[in-house]
């Protein structure tokens, strides 16, 4: 699931924006750990990083 699809269904299950921007945070995080510890490749660390644009938007 990417961030952008994970950041639509924690929006509309009616977390608040402040809630959705801190889960969208860890993710953040434990993706770069997993990118660090050599379980994903930069390229998938990078597509995940970048589709992380759209948290708190209402589209």
């Amino acid at each position: 699931m990417t961030q952008y699809l994970l950041n639509q269904y924690i929006y509309r299950t009616r977390y608040r924006r402040i809630k959705t921007a801190l889960m969208m945070a860890a993710l953040s995080r434990v993706l770069e750990e997993a990118w660090k510890l050599g379980l994903m490749s930069a390229e998938d660390y990078h597509r995940a990083i970048a589709s992380s644009t759209a948290v708190g938007n209402r589209h």
